[in-house]
């Protein structure tokens, strides 16, 4: 089967190609640009076949669709399309017949929660015009719209922070400023929103792929569902600091802070990023994907966290 991923060399593209490729897919990658995939030391990408394409060039101009169609894909994998205009146009050479689509959304279409923890069926709370999860809600109901109708054979993946060695994950902040964890593998103080209670949800990459396959394997129960895809269990901001300085031998050094006073103590890309997450504070359950197609996720926060840190650190980056 042919196999066509867009943003194939990204964070989850790295991982999810090889895998489609020692599955026995013929994959096409499509990037913009030649850049090297995170796991470009993995044989599996001497079989992968690249095209470049500028996509929202070929967007503006209503190309894009036919584009991967003439790539002619038994199977789409769209990993970067973030407004429902984008999902129109790729799948539209395809509602001839169902083709498989995976679709990868975003937890966030879970702006506030109502119950914990969120399953699939939570109602989609994110209803900001134009935002981030809200339009990645719309792009789920209409390809999930066109799979009732037929025409299309679509799951839909909402991941978590995803997550992996190569790159440092949202920290126990809340946000990618480097020197958190500087602080908490030399013993410094740290500080944290509140009480430290907000909750993180991380996924790994590669559990991402797995899942994925997961659903490619089962069609029976995949085609029409939404999965979560986040690690076993949230982690708290405080349980997060603590477990990896504890994994590094050293004992965590926290401060609280009301937000007022925490938000003016960090740079405002920071404060902004961690205030996204801290008033999500996401926990997501995968229940669903373990009772309908046997899947467990493998990594924890804490261990990608840690593997990522330990990765840095080794070249010199951390």
């Amino acid at each position: 089967m042919r196999a066509v991923v867009t943003g194939g060399t990204g964070h989850l593209g790295s991982y999810l190609v090889p895998r489609l490729v020692k599955a026995g897919y013929e994959v096409i990658c499509i990037s913009r640009s030649e850049c090297s995939a995170y796991t470009h030391d993995d044989s599996a990408w001497t079989e992968v076949e690249f095209r470049s394409a500028d996509r929202r060039a070929m967007e503006a101009e209503g190309k894009f669709g036919e584009f991967v169609a003439s790539l002619r894909p038994d199977l789409i994998c769209d990993l970067i399309s973030y407004t429902p205009a984008q999902a129109e146009q790729i799948v539209a050479p395809f509602l001839e017949r169902p083709t498989r689509f995976i679709q990868i959304g975003t937890i966030w279409v879970y702006e506030y929660k109502i119950t914990v923890p969120v399953t699939e069926e939570h109602p989609r709370t994110e209803r900001r015009p134009n935002s981030y999860g809200h339009n990645k809600t719309l792009i789920e109901n209409y390809l999930l719209g066109l799979t009732r109708e037929n025409k299309l054979a679509a799951t839909v993946i909402n991941p978590g922070h995803i997550s992996a060695r190569e790159w440092l994950p949202i920290n126990p902040q809340g946000n990618l400023d480097i020197k958190v964890w500087t602080k908490l593998l030399s013993g410094q103080k740290l500080l944290l929103p509140n009480d430290g209670q907000a909750t993180l949800h991380h996924v790994h990459s590669d559990d991402l792929a797995r899942l994925i396959l997961c659903c490619l394997e089962q069609p029976e129960n995949s085609v029409g569902e939404t999965f979560n895809a986040v690690c076993s269990e949230a982690i708290t901001l405080r349980g997060y600091a603590e477990g990896v300085a504890a994994h590094f031998g050293q004992k965590a050094v926290l401060e609280f802070a009301a937000w007022p006073e925490f938000e003016k103590q960090l740079h405002t890309d920071d404060a902004n990023a961690s205030y996204d997450h801290v008033r999500r504070s996401p926990c997501c359950s995968m229940e669903k994907a373990r009772r309908k197609l046997g899947f467990e996720p493998r990594e924890t926060s804490l261990s990608i966290a840690t593997a990522a840190v330990e990765w840095h650190r080794e070249r010199g980056l951390l």
